[in-house]
């Protein structure tokens, strides 16, 4: 007589729970992860919006402005559970948002108005603060119209 056990088979495209049980398909209870998570949610949500870079809520108009886009993005990217670094400090000042995925980094500049986002990562050197890791990095500049509160310029 053999032990060798036959492993269940997996619900790939089974639409309803009846057939999983009934057809004997592999079921893993997730009651406990959901109900964990949402107990959690309130302790993720204040540290999520706790680690937002205090410089974006500073009392300089055009910061303010600028900072509270800045804030946006890096609260829906940080809820996704990217890997951020707010004004990330260098030795010829601040990266507004670096974004860790995998093995790619982007550095990210925004500015309010007609100011050179873009400009400003490449004059200041910004990316060489990474280029020893040897992962590709991208540079990209936000701007956003001060009247219509929306992105003018977006450039890589």
């Amino acid at each position: 007589m053999s032990n060798v056990k036959q492993l269940q088979k997996l619900p790939i495209g089974i639409q309803t729970f009846s057939s999983v049980i009934e057809d004997d398909y592999l079921y893993v209870d997730k009651t406990q992860i959901a109900f964990d998570l949402i107990n959690n949610f309130k302790i993720a949500l204040t540290s999520m919006f706790a680690s937002v870079a205090h410089n974006n809520f500073r009392k300089n108009k055009m910061v303010e402005y600028e900072g509270f886009y800045a804030s946006l993005v890096y609260v829906y990217l940080q809820s996704l559970d990217c890997d951020i670094i707010g004004e990330d400090v260098t030795n010829h000042g601040n990266i507004d948002l670096t974004i860790k995925i995998n093995s790619i980094i982007y550095i990210i500049e925004f500015k309010m108005g007609k100011g050179e986002a873009l400009k400003q990562i490449k004059d200041k050197k910004y990316a060489e603060k990474y280029l020893a890791l040897k992962q590709d990095i991208y540079l990209i500049g936000i701007n956003f119209d001060e009247a219509d509160k929306n992105i003018s310029k977006f450039e890589w």
